[in-house]
């Protein structure tokens, strides 16, 4: 895996602030590895971008779905099936 930090590079510049080898070595490791389970994995990402899809397909059917029952409803007024509110039809 991939690391989203320099742990050596961080280890040595926290060793020149004070810390000795040992605690920068361990406090870079350690925030390297919490970086590192935060990150979406191509898996992660890959999923999701199934789930998106399956989503656009769900909504190009529920607008084709609303699509059909407004035209319906605009037909069925035209025909005067059903009656508008307010409308007076003659």
């Amino acid at each position: 895996m991939n690391a989203v930090i320099d742990t050596l590079r961080f280890s040595d510049k926290l060793q020149k602030g004070g810390f000795t080898s040992e605690q920068a070595n361990v406090l870079a490791r350690a925030l390297g590895d919490e970086l590192t389970e935060q990150l979406a994995t191509k898996e992660d990402i890959k999923a999701l971008k199934g789930d998106i899809r399956a989503l656009q397909g769900d909504i190009r059917g529920l607008n084709a779905k609303f699509n059909y029952t407004m035209a319906l409803i605009g037909l069925l007024v035209a025909l005067e099936l059903i009656p508008v509110a307010g409308m007076v039809l003659g």
